[in-house]
């Protein structure tokens, strides 16, 4: 029997997801399904959006506001925002002083305390969020 390439169907699914058409993203998994023993689907996809998440923050952005509920977004924000704030009084940051909540949900931060949390984050990652923090 003859091995089968994971990377060729990463890859695949990764330009389907790109695609940003749900229907034909759950065709692909369905035919992968028939394709490929069940356990390495879910591998498949796992890697097909992490290499989302590092090369296109869009399509991640578009692929969970089209299929995870409201709910389970606001709760992601919570925990981030929960986890984020960890990490800084972890470094020796104080509330209210190097951050803080926002009223809409999320924190505000000062500079030094926004690179301690882009801090080993991938590169577009961290060129993203500083593009939306600096002024116009």
């Amino acid at each position: 029997m003859t091995p089968i390439n994971l990377s060729n169907f990463t890859f695949l699914l990764k330009k389907v997801i790109q695609s940003r058409d749900l229907d034909r993203v759950a065709g692909t998994i369905q035919s992968f399904m028939q394709l490929m023993p069940d356990q390495q689907v879910p591998l498949v996809v796992s890697q097909a959006i992490a290499q989302i998440v590092n090369e296109d923050l869009e399509t991640f952005t578009w692929l969970a506001k089209a299929t995870l509920p409201q709910t389970t977004l606001i709760k992601l924000g919570e925990v981030a925002t929960r986890l984020a704030a960890e990490q800084l009084v972890a470094q020796g940051f104080e509330f209210g002083k190097h951050f803080t909540a926002h009223p809409e949900g999320g924190m505000v931060v000062n500079k030094a305390a926004l690179d301690i949390l882009l801090e080993g984050l991938p590169h577009k990652v961290q060129q993203a969020v500083q593009s939306i923090n600096s002024p116009a």
